[in-house]
């Protein structure tokens, strides 16, 4: 990546996709994304997603507890 990919915010429905259902008070890297080439990162109150260079697309929701990579 050409830059770190940071969050925080509430995760009590895995929407953070960090692993847990954690909230998270202080900004921290998601390293699931960190050797995926990223270019763009969406994000909203319920979800994540991130679109990489390749044309996959990676997303986390309240319906998955880390981020899914789909080609």
């Amino acid at each position: 990546n050409l830059f770190v990919i940071s969050l925080r915010g509430a995760g009590e429905d895995g929407q953070l996709g960090l692993g847990d259902l954690k909230d998270q008070a202080e900004v921290c890297e998601v390293k699931a994304l960190e050797t995926e080439n990223v270019i763009s990162v969406f994000s909203g109150s319920r979800n994540s997603l991130a679109i990489c260079k390749d044309g996959r697309v990676s997303f986390s929701s309240s319906l998955s507890y880390g981020f899914v990579l789909i080609s």
